[in-house]
């Protein structure tokens, strides 16, 4: 989203400057004559997209202004001291872009930047704002960005390091297929060769079709998505995000068609079409048990909750406790996979490397063993 530095009139006849963000020149010429200042000259300076920004940057955000704010000082203040300190230049124009909103009246639309602070953060700033709990709201989003980091992050590593470690094998086998095996052929006696060289040799001539199967496979699984996300641990891991969510607009009294509108948008959108049936179910006046039992990763756990919540009314109390109980599966579930995984893949790799030792190294000793004789 372009950038633009503005100068433009006071009520008072007063001039005044600054940095704001917007689609074109004509947006920011709107916004200043929505807050009475005429503008004088609106200037371009770059591009920049603002879905660069990760949760670990809005968590940063969020926390500073919720400690600042418990210290006393201004949410206009804080942003200009944030926007003052910031060596980022991305953040330090965001920065100050919320504070110039703010002080031209904006109030928590000033956080209306989509591509930074998504919809269901939006939502509970806008709450904040009616019932004036500004420090417990970041404080609650800081939390919030800060889970979500830790939660993608520990799935993403259980899924690129296994497809890492594959192609360093497979890069490492090619390297001497082509570069080492034709010398030591062509230096070690027929008879030395023994099984690890034989099959390291017919593994490194059909290379190219393992090579070929693996890519295949692994283009299948990443473009195929779909199949991908029928994947038990992911699907479940992607719900448990969704949960999360949902279990924040609730506890921030967010209705709860409009929170499961919310929830679904961090989604991909083979989870976007099973909500969407779960509204329209809910529209239509089907039961909450009935509504929610159509997503996908479904448990006897969940079944059990949504039919309590739908006793008790308690929904936004029961998604909680929903979500927490999801989280806590799917971190276990994941240390778990882990604590297997590394040390099994590192193991296999150590065979690997043992194999290629033996297929390389052991010939040579054979034929140097052969010309000392």
């Amino acid at each position: 989203m372009p950038f633009y530095r503005f100068w433009a009139l006071t009520e008072h006849k007063q001039t005044i400057t600054g940095v704001m963000i917007g689609n074109s020149a004509n947006d920011i010429h709107e916004t200043l004559r929505q807050f009475s200042q005429h503008p004088l000259k609106v200037r371009r300076i770059f591009h920049l997209s603002l879905t660069r920004f990760n949760d670990i940057d809005r968590f940063e955000l969020c926390h500073a202004l919720a400690e600042m704010l418990k210290a006393g000082v201004t949410l206009i203040d804080a942003l200009n001291a944030l926007a003052t300190d910031q060596r980022d230049l991305r953040r330090r124009i965001l920065c100050s872009t919320f504070a110039q909103k703010i002080h031209f009246g904006c109030g928590m639309h000033a956080f209306q930047q989509n591509e930074f602070f998504d919809g269901t953060s939006f939502q509970t700033l806008l709450r904040a704002e009616q019932t004036g709990n500004l420090t417990i709201i970041f404080s609650t989003l800081a939390d919030h960005y800060q889970a979500r980091h830790n939660y993608r992050t520990e799935l993403h590593r259980i899924i690129r390091y296994p497809i890492f470690l594959v192609i360093m094998l497979c890069v490492l086998i090619g390297i001497l297929s082509v570069l080492v095996l034709p010398n030591i052929e062509a230096l070690t006696p027929p008879t030395s060769r023994g099984f690890a060289y034989t099959s390291f040799r017919w593994f490194s001539s059909h290379l190219e079709y393992v090579a070929s199967f693996l890519v295949g496979f692994l283009a299948i699984l990443l473009l195929s998505k779909p199949l991908l996300y029928r994947i038990p641990i992911i699907s479940r891991a992607y719900m448990g995000q969704f949960w999360h969510d949902l279990s924040f607009c609730l506890q921030h009294d967010i209705s709860l068609i409009e929170a499961l509108g919310l929830a679904e948008k961090g989604l991909p959108s083979f989870f976007q079409k099973y909500i969407t049936r779960t509204r329209e179910k809910l529209l239509d006046g089907v039961s909450l048990s009935e509504s929610f039992d159509g997503l996908p990763a479904r448990s006897q756990t969940r079944s059990s909750l949504i039919t309590l919540a739908q006793k008790t009314g308690d929904v936004p109390g029961i998604i909680h406790h929903l979500s927490k109980i999801e989280n806590n599966y799917i971190n276990n579930l994941i240390k778990k996979l882990l604590s297997w995984t590394q040390p099994l893949l590192i193991l296999i790799m150590g065979l690997v490397v043992l194999w290629i030792l033996q297929a390389t190294i052991v010939p040579l000793y054979d034929s140097l063993a052969e010309f000392k004789d």
